[in-house]
């Protein structure tokens, strides 16, 4: 994953920590992902985000060691919003950080995450950056097992409808907009950070049901045996294709961009679904204070 970019003006103004309610009600109102399959290009997470969701998902590992069984996979609904041109474009840039390389070698330091703020480039020396900002998790009462884990129980369904109540009222301008779970499976040459069958069925429903409403849908996996061996955080983004987009099929183009010839690599890597979803670029966003705190 690439390092991301900022300027010295952008330590005071925090971009993503303000909303231009003009832009994104007009964002959401135009909702041009809707033609655009690969739209979004980037996924921003907030410190509070990370955090929650890496103490989340490595919990569910340590539950199910302590029953004695496997690692159980664990969910949790992201609260944000699709960035607006002053957050992404205005040269502002993101307070962010170069991720974990997700299929680094555990053995190795390789991959490893560090905070190095950056020159921005001018507007013109870079394609349009499209983001999700995700500011906030919320877990959710849900285990599963071997890439399946659903909210399909009456009770954590209204346990959503009831915490979407609350945060309306809280936040009025940030909705639901995507949602993570766990894949907290054995060590491989790979991470498991991918969408399974059902993984993309969901968010092929979510997106579906939120997308024409100005509120484009996420899903993010998270790797969290290998976070731990690494040290450092390992997940990924993902939206899916529409049903009839058959491109990424017809290049053996993978979710990552990657066009690989092997089918079992392919499978290996990215699941049997590797042709109906695509990767986005993963990077934290953190406020001015807390960048000159970790500066030094």
């Amino acid at each position: 994953m690439k390092s991301s970019t900022t300027t010295t003006a952008a330590l005071h103004r925090d971009p993503h920590y303000t909303i231009n309610t003009e832009a994104l009600t007009a964002l959401r109102a135009a909702s041009p992902w809707q033609t655009s399959p690969k739209y979004f290009t980037h996924a921003a997470i907030s410190p509070t985000a990370l955090m929650k969701m890496m103490t989340h998902t490595q919990s569910g590992v340590e539950k199910g060691i302590r029953k004695g069984g496997n690692p159980v996979e664990v969910m949790g609904l992201m609260l944000g919003r699709p960035a607006t041109d002053d957050d992404d474009n205005d040269g502002s840039g993101i307070h962010a950080a170069t991720g974990a390389n997700p299929d680094a070698n555990p053995s190795t330091t390789e991959g490893t995450a560090k905070f190095k703020p950056t020159k921005n480039k001018s507007p013109s020396d870079k394609p349009p950056k499209r983001t999700l900002l995700i500011t906030d998790v919320f877990p959710l009462p849900i285990e599963g097992f071997e890439t399946r884990v659903i909210a399909d129980d009456s009770s954590v369904i209204n346990h959503m409808i009831s915490l979407s109540d609350s945060l309306e009222r809280r936040t009025p301008h940030e909705k639901f907009m995507g949602w993570y779970h766990s894949h907290p499976f054995e060590l491989s040459s790979h991470s498991h950070c991918y969408l399974s069958q059902t993984d993309v069925s969901t968010q092929l429903i979510w997106q579906r049901a939120e997308d024409p409403h100005g509120n484009p849908f996420l899903a993010i996996v998270v790797d969290p045996i290998r976070s731990m061996s690494l040290g450092e955080p390992c997940l990924k983004a993902f939206r899916v294709y529409p049903p009839d987009y058959t491109a990424a099929m017809e290049r053996k183009e993978c979710p990552d961009g990657s066009v690989i010839e092997g089918e079992r690599e392919r499978l290996e890597k990215w699941g049997s679904c590797w042709s109906s979803y695509y990767e986005l670029e993963v990077e934290y966003f953190i406020g001015g204070r807390g960048r000159g705190v970790m500066e030094g």
